[in-house]
């Protein structure tokens, strides 16, 4: 098998082509359709979710429409692939992955990007979210770059959004607070004319509003995008009862933002317990609305989270954290949270396991995961736990010059036999530009 091969083969070929079984590390399973479009099992919820973008686009006749509200970073998918050791996945254009290494599923991918332009505008749709919900930003730009910026029809407003979307994750800073230079025209736009598609409209304003408030945005601008986006919401959340609670909801917690700005901690409370409770309300009646509803759920808890971490409730914030991993159990930002939430209630032992948790599950944790156990080990007063895992450390990530610096600190207290060969590891890794 080539060194490259994301995944164990099949003894048949199928369809001319070598069948690709789930990949054989733990972050490769769990990410496997993030990876390659392989049918989810178990994972994160962003994974599940991504079955069923692939089902909206392959079952264009017969499934409704799908998107979920979290963007994940430009560069995301490509370090999940290279921890999963799918090196050969590792690409800004799904087209760059060899033929013999496509799952079905990723084969017709490249086909329908290939056919782009012959395709009807609601595959275009669907085929737009897809490669959005796998970080192929930079490829949905390029699909698009030609089409008239129109927002004649509902498709047109779709594309729109999908396309400025696109544009502003390409060139996202590392945090969003530096990205006060972001393009927001198109934004704008859609949320000034796209009464075609009123969902989109409203949630054009959400962002407009998120990204304000992020960037540190005056309040009166802040207050202005609050009213526009509320002016928005009754259209948005018409028809079922399910969506009318999405909507809600992600307008609450938007303005708890703007509260927040301003200072008003009652007022962050009362936004947050209707998103919250909208939330909580949402009654779905299928896979793809289950799958809508933990997503949507996730955040808001995620955000009370913090909000009792910021009014210093940390004995609540671990029982929302646990609420949060009850959610999604496989993703490792909620494990790392729970870990932040224990460790300020002095659980270090119980947070140091967290942390680890969080790095066995695979990016954004897989090396502050193992440097922040080590942390709540030497803080627990177990120096031998907390070396090992600074060592761990710096293995994943020989750029980790914290993990360094407190395994080199730690490395008498240690008292490892072989601490001397790893005392000279360490230094050797040293970088000192």
């Amino acid at each position: 098998m080539p060194a490259l091969s994301p995944v164990r083969r099949r003894t048949a070929p199928a369809a001319g082509r070598e069948a690709l079984e789930a990949p054989a590390t733990l972050v490769g399973f769990l990410n496997a359709p993030l990876i390659g479009l392989l049918p989810f099992i178990r994972g994160p919820l962003y994974s599940q979710a991504i079955d069923h973008y692939w089902r909206s686009f392959e079952r264009f006749d017969r499934e409704g429409l799908f998107w979920i509200q979290r963007t994940l970073p430009r560069q995301f998918r490509n370090g999940v692939a290279r921890e999963a050791r799918a090196l050969s996945h590792v690409v800004e254009d799904p087209r760059a992955v060899p033929a013999h290494l496509r799952s079905e599923r990723w084969e017709t991918l490249c086909r329908a990007v290939d056919s782009w332009s012959d395709l009807p505008a609601n595959r275009q749709v669907r085929l737009a979210g897809l490669l959005h919900a796998l970080c192929f930003y930079r490829v949905t730009l390029r699909l698009t770059r030609h089409r008239p910026f129109r927002l004649a029809s509902p498709d047109d407003v779709l594309l729109a959004y999908w396309r400025a979307s696109a544009r502003y994750m390409a060139e996202l800073p590392q945090h969003v607070r530096e990205y006060s230079f972001a393009d927001m025209g198109d934004f704008e736009r859609i949320a000034r004319e796209g009464r075609r598609h009123p969902v989109m409209q409203f949630l054009a304003s959400i962002k407009l509003l998120v990204h304000e408030a992020k960037t540190r945005g005056r309040i009166d601008v802040l207050r202005a995008a609050a009213a526009r986006s509320e002016g928005l919401l009754a259209e948005a959340a018409r028809g079922p009862a399910f969506f009318h609670h999405l909507y809600t909801s992600h307008f609450n917690r938007a303005v708890a933002m703007v509260s927040q700005a301003e200072a008003k901690p009652l007022d962050v409370a009362r936004h947050m317990d209707l998103a919250e409770r909208h939330a909580r309300a949402m009654a779905p009646r299928s896979a793809a609305e289950r799958v809508l509803r933990r997503e949507n759920l996730h955040p808001v808890l995620e955000s009370r989270l913090k909000e009792a971490i910021w009014r210093g409730r940390h004995e609540r914030a671990v029982q929302l954290a646990r609420e949060v991993l009850s959610i999604d159990p496989y993703d490792p930002k909620s494990w790392m949270e729970l870990g932040e939430a224990l460790a300020l209630n002095d659980r270090l032992r119980e947070a140091a396991e967290a942390y680890a948790s969080a790095a066995v599950l695979g990016p954004p944790a897989s090396v502050i995961g193992l440097h922040m156990a080590g942390v709540c080990f030497h803080r627990a007063g177990s120096p031998r736990m907390a070396y090992t895992f600074f060592l761990q450390s710096v293995g994943r990530d020989p750029s980790a010059q914290s993990s360094i610096a407190h395994a080199l600190a730690l490395g008498r207290s240690a008292r490892l036999p072989f601490r001397l060969g790893t005392a000279a590891w360490l230094r050797s890794v040293i970088r000192l530009d």
